[in-house]
């Protein structure tokens, strides 16, 4: 058995690394370090993610006092923040094993450690994972609701970590109904009042950050849902298959190049393999435990609605909103709890010692593959960003503009030797903005799809076009740059 734990250990070090190493910087993803940054530096202390007045920026507070004794950059960005998905690991594996037996945890030890790339992807970037991890923490306290025999600080920490979650990611309102219903329908009588009443004062206390907000601005909590709209009713089976299709997705690969290969192939063929494992695991669970029910203890209750509720919440309101147009990969990240425990369920209850090895081993293998072949796009788009930096530094374009993906992630891969900002509607960073409009911007990054500002670009005999593969960069000395860098509209 050691030997396979220091096999696993190798297998998630090797994928971590190379995922912070690869994946190029992201838009979102920079808008919180420099609010970390903000924050480390005393400038500001933001109540809400830059541009999004509905999610806290808790993982700028966690990161600010790294950032604040090591210096800021996107690597030591992402190193620190390493820190929410390892506290996630441990602290959802002790659980299991004092709940269940070391086989289950060795099972889920392995799954989370070779997790599908859509997983691996948004547990290393900055600004999703930490869902996980505020999860983990609840279900940590609400286990201890139904060890301790007075339970109430427990509640009122529950009710804490809950606030602060659904602050910090509104998407955790998918534990908080299994929780309301463990606390209200599996608390015994003798608690029955006492710890939703608890739970009720912790929620209310850690929820200050959105009364500050709302007592400074009048709004006390804004929520967006994803989709333009609601699905009209004859769009529900298109977006229930949308569900499912993009589920598999997310259990395979996270990129498509535009010339497919035969990998990337094979690797869309084999992704039906985890995504049946997992349906057929989560309704085998799902049928052991409404036929044990009575034989299962509160805390066994409890834990089962935490990790299987959550799989049906997120498909009935997935599948009620419009997203045909919004893939929605990261609304997934909540499934890697339940994803990663039946399946080490499933794979404990064979009875076989070949049948466990060989679905746990073809299982890791299809992951792990898909996540070779992903880190290879991800290189490919990171270089890209490398070739567009080098060839700004060569002409001494040091000030300028961009869509918003190339814009902060150029910054972050110079160490902003070259600073590139949004134009006004879409600039996250007041800071930055300024600057380049103080220097002058000299540039503009445009998507070779993007149609925005491109009429009057090309046609400006001042302005040159340089191509790349996935973007074009307009350089020169025109007037028509200044323009843009200040609109406030997507046309001119």
């Amino acid at each position: 058995m050691k030997f396979w734990i220091i096999l696993v250990f190798f297998l998630f070090v090797t994928l971590r690394i190379s995922a912070l190493l690869t994946i190029p910087p992201i838009f979102d993803e920079m808008v919180q370090l420099y609010m970390a940054r903000d924050i480390a530096q005393g400038i500001r202390f933001p109540l809400y993610f830059d541009g999004q007045q509905y999610m806290g920026p808790l993982e700028s507070y966690v990161l600010a006092p790294f950032i604040r004794l090591f210096g800021f950059s996107l690597i030591k960005g992402r190193i620190f923040n390493e820190l929410f998905f390892i506290t996630f690991v441990v602290l959802f594996l002790r659980e299991v094993r004092r709940l269940f037996d070391r086989e289950t945890a060795f099972y889920l030890y392995a799954l989370l450690s070779i997790l599908p790339f859509t997983a691996l992807f948004f547990t290393t970037i900055v600004g999703y994972g930490e869902v996980l991890t505020l999860a983990a923490i609840s279900l940590v306290f609400l286990m201890k609701v139904f060890r301790d025999p007075k339970p109430a600080g427990a509640a009122l920490g529950l009710g804490v970590v809950s606030a602060l979650a659904l602050w910090a990611n509104s998407i955790f309102f998918l534990w908080l109904i299994p929780i309301a219903l463990s606390l209200l329908g599996l608390v015994p009588s003798t608690w029955k009042k006492k710890v939703p009443l608890w739970f009720a004062v912790g929620f209310l206390v850690g929820f200050f950050p959105v009364w500050i907000h709302g007592f400074q601005t009048g709004t006390f909590l804004s929520v967006q849902a994803a989709g333009a709209r609601l699905t009209k009713l004859e769009n529900v089976p298109l977006i229930f298959f949308l569900f499912f299709a993009r589920l598999r997705f997310f259990l395979s690969t996270y990129s498509f190049g535009p010339d497919p290969t035969f990998l990337r192939q094979a690797i869309l063929v084999a992704s039906f393999f985890p995504l049946t494992l997992f349906l057929f695991s989560a309704a085998n669970l799902a049928s052991f435990f409404l036929k044990s029910y009575r034989e299962r203890t509160s805390v066994e209750r409890a834990f089962y609605l935490f990790i299987l509720l959550p799989v049906i919440i997120l498909g009935i309101f997935y599948c009620h909103r419009d997203l045909k147009e919004d893939e929605g990969m990261r609304y997934f990240i909540p499934l890697v709890m339940p994803f990663a425990f039946v399946i080490a369920w499933q794979i404990r209850s064979l009875g076989s010692s070949f049948w466990k090895g060989a679905v746990l081993t073809s299982l890791a293998a299809i992951l792990f593959v898909g996540s070779v072949e992903s880190f290879k796009i991800q290189h490919f788009r990171t270089q890209e960003l490398r070739d567009i930096f080098h060839f700004l530094d060569e002409k001494e374009l040091r000030y300028g503009m961009s869509v918003n993906d190339p814009g902060y992630a150029l910054n972050a891969l110079g160490e902003e030797k070259i600073l590139v900002t949004p134009f006004l509607l879409n600039a996250r960073n007041r800071a930055i903005w300024e600057k380049v409009k103080e220097k002058g911007p000299q540039f503009f990054i445009l998507e070779f799809t993007d149609p925005i500002f491109r009429n009057r670009l090309e046609k400006d005999p001042l302005i040159t076009k340089k191509s790349f593969v996935r973007y074009e960069v307009f350089y020169g000395s025109s007037k028509l740059f200044e323009e843009i860098l200040n609109t406030k509209q997507t046309h001119l």
